[in-house]
């Protein structure tokens, strides 16, 4: 399959805040891969082992909510690349035509964790119009982090 052929209806991805992330994880929810951002660094080890009960993929991140590029808690391209790799995962699942279940989240599932999405719909092959419009078809009330989608942009 080539990357124009990925059904994106095999894609059920979940964003949400961490709370309610959370909630699903200790429900017993089982997902294919888990994004985790955290701006605190104590919280995201307590994260990353609740997510491997539901998860063998988990890519645990820790960065604040910031379009400040200078700002040092602030997301990197290191953190960026980190996303692409785990969207890269989530396509090759996609080709291979498995149903693939994605969860993530940040603290409070508005700016991070919808820019983490977007760069995943744009890693599958959306345009970046499209791709926001996807986000916000599972997350109505975002405003993807901009910050994150530049550097994403910049790393391609």
């Amino acid at each position: 399959m080539s990357d124009k052929q990925i059904c994106l209806g095999l894609l059920d991805l979940v964003v949400e805040d961490e709370s309610s992330a959370c909630a699903m994880a200790m429900s017993g929810a089982k997902f294919d891969v888990v994004i985790s951002i955290s701006s605190i660094a104590p919280a995201r080890l307590r994260l990353h082992e609740l997510f491997l009960g539901c998860c063998e993929d988990v890519l645990s991140l820790h960065f604040c909510d910031t379009t400040d590029e200078d700002w040092p808690d602030g997301p990197k391209p290191y953190h960026i690349a980190q996303i692409q790799d785990a969207a890269l995962r989530v396509r090759s699942r996609l080709q291979r035509g498995l149903a693939t279940r994605v969860l993530i989240h940040c603290f409070a599932g508005l700016c991070r964790s919808p820019a983490a999405a977007q760069i995943l719909y744009e890693v599958l092959g959306l345009g970046p119009d499209d791709a926001l419009a996807a986000v916000k078809l599972v997350r109505r009330l975002c405003w993807p982090n901009q910050l994150m989608i530049e550097l994403s942009r910049q790393l391609k």
